[in-house]
Parts: C-alpha cells; structure tokens; sequence
C-alpha cells in the first residue's frame, strides 16, 4: 500500500500498488483526489503529469519538478521554496500567494499564471514566460528576472528589479511612483548608506526603468 499524507501525517490519498511516488501523484490527479495540504517536500518529481491538481497548501519544498506538467493546477498558498523548476510547465496555475523563495524556474512557463501575492523573493527567472502572468501584490525582491515581465540588476551592493510598475531595492519594495516621492528623511531610514547611494543613483535608475519598463 502506498499513501500520499499532510505534514500531520494523515493520509490522503492511497493506493493498493506499490507505485512510486510519480505513479501515485498522477493516479491520483486522474481520479481527481484533493492533494490540498499533501507533504511532497523533497520529492523527485521531475517529468510528472500534474496537470489540473489540487495542491492548494502542498508543500513541495526543495522538490525535484524539472520539466514536470502542472498546466493549470491549484497551488494556492504551496510551498515550492527552493524547488527545482526548470523547464516546468505551470501556464494557467494558480499560485496564489505560493512560497517560491529561491525556486529555480530558469526556463518555466508560467503564462497566463495567477502569481498574486506570490513570494518568489530570491527566485531565478531567467529565460521564465510570463506573458500575462498575474504579478499584483507579489513580492520580488532580490529575484533575477527574466529580462522581460520583471528586470534586474545591481549597483553596488544593492540589488535593483522592476517591472511596469513596482520597483524593489534590496529588501524595499514599492510603487515606482512611490519611491519618486520619497523623502530624503525616508531613504536615509531604510539603510544607513542608502541616502548617498538614492541620490548617486536615483537619476540612472528611473532612466533605465523608463528605456526598458517591464512589460
């Protein structure tokens, strides 16, 4: 008997055959079961076709999902924190203020995916699609973008993303239009050196925000 269970360890979702757990998952997702709150943390699942699951909750934390299907699945609030995501298919998810803190998603497709409120803080999104993703709310900073929907780069020891309209540095996050009204009493509270290195560089960043704004 293998069992698919929640991080209190009850049990989920069962099945008489000795599958491994790919096998288990992508029964379970044809019969439709619930995996909502399922303990995948570390699991290899790289290739697998979860497409359409129910894993609101899952955590799938440092899990192996290298180019595995999860076309429009429910993540809802999942913890996919330092998951492998390479080349994974994740257009039309929902991921609902999910955990992808430093998430490897070099190569993803995340278009048309619901990222709002999302913490991908320290994620790579090198060469990731996100053509009309969902970004309202989500929290970007220090996350390497992928040169299009979200851009980075560094000055000196801080690390600078912006998309159309947000802008983080370092560990502050804010409306573009918001940071242009900040006082200097503002920018000196947020670091130490942070009020000779706003106005160094403030210039330089709004040109480079307006000559390539995300999209």
């Amino acid at each position: 008997m293998k069992t698919i269970k929640s991080k209190s360890s009850a049990v989920i979702y069962k099945s008489k055959n000795d599958r491994e757990i790919k096998s288990l998952l992508a029964e379970a997702v044809k019969n439709r079961a619930k995996l909502i709150g399922a303990d995948l943390s570390g699991a290899d699942l790289a290739g697998a076709n979860l497409s359409g699951a129910n894993l609101r909750g899952a955590d799938l934390s440092e899990a192996n999902l290298i180019e595995a299907n999860l076309r429009g699945a429910d993540m809802i609030g999942a913890n996919l924190s330092e998951a492998n995501l390479r080349g994974v298919n994740l257009r039309l998810a929902d991921l609902a203020g999910a955990k992808l803190i430093g998430a490897d998603l070099i190569g993803a497709d995340m278009s048309e995916a619901n990222l709002s409120g999302a913490n991908l803080r320290w994620a790579d999104l090198s060469e990731a699609n996100l053509s009309e993703a969902s970004l309202r709310g989500a929290d970007m900073r220090r996350a390497i973008g992928n040169g299009r929907q979200i851009k980075s780069f560094q000055i000196e020891k801080y690390f600078i993303v912006f998309t159309s309209d947000i802008l983080a540095i370092s560990c502050q996050q804010h409306p573009i239009e918001k940071w242009k009204k900040f006082t200097d009493k503002e920018i000196s509270e947020m670091d130490k050196d942070a009020l000779s290195w706003w106005k160094k560089w403030k210039d330089f960043i709004f040109q480079t925000i307006e000559l390539g704004k995300g999209e």
